[in-house]
């Protein structure tokens, strides 16, 4: 049997409370252990987890030590974070992160240093005032490179497995190459093989569905060696984000290529209460509220398809969906909580990656994603895409198409406002 070729790395953990002592009692582990094991492999799938080494080091623990089974745990390294908090990034907190990665994790995302400046306010996902800086790029691939030479210093003295993951930034595809050359001329020859994969950043490039066709495609120029043929695709929740590597998983060039991609989307709905539905063979987001009624009773449905033995009534999943963790103490229900919210996450990666499956198996499945016949017409043209210069010819013809919310290039200025 061959190995999934995609891999479903939850994020958001903690909206399953997976670090609460009241959760980590042994029914609960026996059942995520053999529920998580039914599934892997499933739709060309396989699941694992992710948590953040800056801000969840209980989750990673938690996660490594009684929900490891069956899967791989990636750890961020918190870098957007502390940026967000206005945190300096010392080498102390990065060596921090590094050790706790090396003990918890299988795959530790690098810290990137980010070629971008800032010309006004910038909210987070407005590109107007944020500029790359060309300046600025070579400086931060090399900070890279060394941030991630001392990532591999750490796991060796940790004696450990794990493997960092390459985020990489740039502004076309002559800066990513060159972004990758700065990495590699920062790290000894024989770092290389420790190298789990490569992430392609989007911060100095910019996050229209035309970006990501871009970072989708460089990924596949990158040498081999930091590769090693597996791509790990930051935030990605729905099927119109997942289109560029789908199309390039079809038409060959991600040839033997791992897409690992990370979603908090599917664990919020928890707390939020939103969901992703399958209806007649397609997705449908829908609002479950908190009160009954008739999005619970077709949510369970759906739970019911995937997973037959969880046999509880309407009410008493409605009941387990919205039950506190006193609430579920002073029952003594937790296992009937944890079952409940376990199987509504895993439903819905059931639901995604069914999709998936059946789309990369048709190129006008894919298109149809988009409503404007252009769009779709585009897609399906990539799907001819295999070489740099296939690819170009396809942005000259008609990849301007596509939408894009780009990053310009700018003199240089300052970035401590980035995330604001």
């Amino acid at each position: 049997m061959n190995e999934p070729t995609y891999e479903y790395v939850i994020s958001g953990c903690n909206f399953m409370d997976l670090p609460s002592k009241h959760i980590c009692i042994d029914s609960n582990i026996k059942f995520y252990e053999e529920t998580l094991k039914s599934v892997q492999g499933k739709n060309n799938h396989s699941i694992s987890a992710l948590y953040n080494a800056f801000q969840e080091k209980k989750i990673g623990k938690a996660i490594n030590t009684h929900w490891h089974g069956n899967h791989n745990v990636y750890a961020d390294s918190g870098g957007l974070q502390m940026i967000t908090q206005g945190i300096q990034s010392t080498p102390q907190i990065k060596d921090e992160i590094y050790r706790h990665q090396a003990r918890y994790s299988d795959f530790g995302l690098c810290f990137d240093e980010i070629p971008v400046v800032l010309t006004g306010r910038s909210l987070r996902g407005d590109t107007t005032n944020r500029h790359f800086s060309i300046d600025l790029h070579e400086e931060c691939g090399r900070l890279t490179g060394q941030n991630i030479k001392r990532q591999l210093d750490i796991f060796e003295e940790e004696n450990s497995t794990c493997r960092p993951l390459i985020i990489t930034q740039g502004n076309c595809y002559e800066t990513y190459m060159s972004w990758t050359e700065y990495i590699m001329d920062e790290l000894p020859p024989e770092y290389y093989s420790r190298i789990g994969g490569v992430a392609m950043g989007a911060a100095a490039l910019g996050n229209g569905l035309l970006e990501g066709i871009k970072k989708a495609f460089y990924f596949s120029q990158i040498p081999k060696e930091l590769t090693h043929n597996h791509i790990h695709l930051l935030g990605v929740g729905t099927l119109t984000r997942m289109v560029p590597a789908m199309v390039f998983e079809m038409n060959g060039v991600y040839k033997d290529t791992v897409v690992s991609y990370d979603s908090t989307t599917h664990t919020m709905g928890i707390s939020f209460g939103n969901a992703i539905l399958m209806v007649d063979g397609e997705l449908k987001n829908i609002s479950l509220g908190r009160e009954l009624n008739q999005m619970y009773v077709d949510m369970l449905a759906n739970i019911k398809t995937e997973f037959p033995s969880y046999t509880y009534s309407v009410e008493e999943y409605h009941h387990y969906m919205n039950q506190t963790i006193s609430q579920g103490l002073a029952e003594d229900s937790m296992h009937d909580r944890f079952k409940t919210h376990l199987l509504f996450v895993l439903t819905q990666i059931m639901n995604m990656s069914e999709r998936i499956q059946t789309m990369s198996k048709d190129i006008d499945l894919v298109a149809r994603l988009f409503p404007k016949g252009v769009e779709q017409i585009a897609i399906k043209m990539l799907y001819d895409v295999k070489t740099i210069d296939d690819f170009k010819a396809w942005e000259d013809d008609i990849g301007f198409y596509i939408s894009s919310t780009p990053i310009k290039q700018h003199q240089s200025t300052d970035i401590t406002a980035l995330f604001d």
